[in-house]
């Protein structure tokens, strides 16, 4: 078993337990305690759980908002269909940008049968995720590490961002409105922005939880983008807005659902 793959192992179970001991990881995964330990305390520094007295706890910041590791919970199903349908867009050998977001980490899921790809992506589970691809190579850009993203962000990610050209770029997004797509910060509007500057297909991953809402920081116009993916078909208005844009709608047809 590769580091990597112990990584993945630990956030799951705590995930599915919201507390464990370093007894049952040791338990779970055949390890010792130190090594058990070392490794919580990796994760720790990445704020992806949080180290308590005899074992560790799902990350939560002082805001009470959710780490990313736990977004990852939400509407798992449609995130899913919306992954595999992106990833019939990648080709063999391509260079792929993929964001931090719950969304677009589904997606590299559905990658992974895929060979020789290049990766550019700022977010530490996708990271952890694709460095068990051996046959990839994997880029992560520098930067600030955001807690609540799980992702680099700053000026430093986007200079690293603009030091390659990508086939495509799979971006999400916390809103999208007719006026385009929106996220809560600067910084991830910014960077998701150079992704898709730099990338000649531009993609956006969006469930139908996230149309209609606005947020503070704007990333794109809704014609910078060539495909929408989502997991239902979105409101006739937005259906005749994608069309004028210019910009392809992709979702699932609902008899594959029976």
């Amino acid at each position: 078993m590769v580091l990597t793959q112990r990584y993945r192992q630990i956030l799951d179970y705590i995930q599915e337990k919201k507390a464990v001991t370093v007894q049952q990881l040791c338990e779970l995964l055949y390890a010792s305690p130190a090594t058990i330990r070392r490794d919580l305390s990796t994760l720790e520094k990445c704020h992806l759980i949080r180290r308590v007295h005899g074992g560790a706890v799902l990350y939560e910041s002082d805001s009470n908002e959710p780490a990313a590791s736990i977004r990852q919970n939400k509407n798992i199903y449609g995130k899913r269909r919306i992954g595999e349908l992106a990833a019939t867009l990648v080709k063999d050998c391509s260079t792929v940008f993929l964001d931090c977001s719950s969304t677009v980490y589904y997606a590299a899921s559905s990658l992974l049968h895929i060979c020789g790809l290049t990766v550019i992506t700022n977010g530490l589970n996708c990271a952890l995720l694709l460095s068990q691809q051996t046959n990839w190579d994997i880029f992560f850009p520098s930067g600030k590490i955001e807690v609540q993203s799980g992702s680099t962000t700053g000026s430093d990610t986007i200079d690293d961002i603009f030091r390659f050209y990508a086939n495509i770029a799979f971006i999400s997004c916390t809103g999208l409105t007719l006026d385009g797509v929106t996220e809560a910060t600067v910084g991830q509007s910014r960077y998701k922005d150079a992704m898709l500057d730099r990338a000649e297909i531009k993609v956006l991953l969006c469930d139908h939880t996230k149309f209609g809402n606005r947020f503070f920081s704007k990333t794109c116009d809704i014609k910078k983008l060539d495909y929408i993916i989502t997991d239902q078909k979105p409101p006739q208005n937005y259906m005749e807005q994608f069309e004028q844009d210019g910009c392809q709608l992709i979702y699932p047809d609902p008899a594959d659902d029976h």
